[in-house]
């Protein structure tokens, strides 16, 4: 499944890359100088952002200034568009020892399959029951218990996890859950977002 990446209009798209493409090439003469770029860009766009108050500029001048909300701005979707490109591609990659006694990397691919309840998943080694499981952001799963005694391991996303008491628990990038209640009330999870989670569902005996 590939990530849905946030839909632009012609007009917006234009407005962000030249925003960006502005802070990319922008330079700082002296210090304490708003950030300064040649106005080698679409003319209407550098007026709209003029508008919106981020950057500015004399129409007589070759060059243009960033302002601070403009650098603010551009540093944001630097990060929203970068993180986009990365989509949610899980990379795994195997070390082992060759017959030429050295050690190699290879990257293994996995093989994930939906499961009809917007996740899909992916056995990590076969026969070995570790899963990876791609959770879609907007997913929720009312009360239901544990499909088995799992150790939880998050990389990407979050998950929020109500339990009977009404207490919540968010789990993000680095935690570990113990997943155990195999009967009772169980729990309920409603994915955080905005993208999908992956995590790693390790059996327990």
């Amino acid at each position: 499944m590939t990530q849905e990446q946030p839909t632009h209009t012609s007009d917006q798209l234009r407005h962000d890359l030249t925003l960006l493409l502005a802070y990319l090439s922008c330079w700082t003469e002296h210090a304490g100088e708003a950030q300064r770029f040649w106005k080698t860009f679409d003319f209407d766009t550098l007026d709209q952002l003029e508008e919106e108050g981020l950057l500015t500029s004399s129409h007589k001048a070759k060059s243009a200034y960033l302002t601070e909300d403009g650098v603010r701005k551009a540093k944001e979707l630097l990060i929203q568009y970068s993180e986009a490109a990365k989509g949610d591609d899980t990379v795994v990659v195997r070390l082992f020892a060759g017959d030429d006694g050295q050690s190699h990397c290879e990257d293994v691919p996995l093989p994930f399959h939906s499961r009809g309840d917007q996740s899909e998943a992916a056995e990590l080694i076969a026969g070995s029951g570790i899963l990876v499981r791609r959770f879609e952001a907007e997913r929720s799963n009312p009360w239901h218990h544990a499909p088995g005694r799992y150790a939880v391991i998050t990389l990407r996303g979050a998950v929020d996890i109500t339990v009977g008491d009404g207490s919540l628990r968010r789990l993000g990038p680095g935690s570990i859950l113990i997943a155990e209640d195999l009967s009772g009330q169980g729990h309920e999870t409603r994915e955080v977002g905005p993208e999908p989670r992956i995590s790693v569902f390790v059996p327990l005996s």
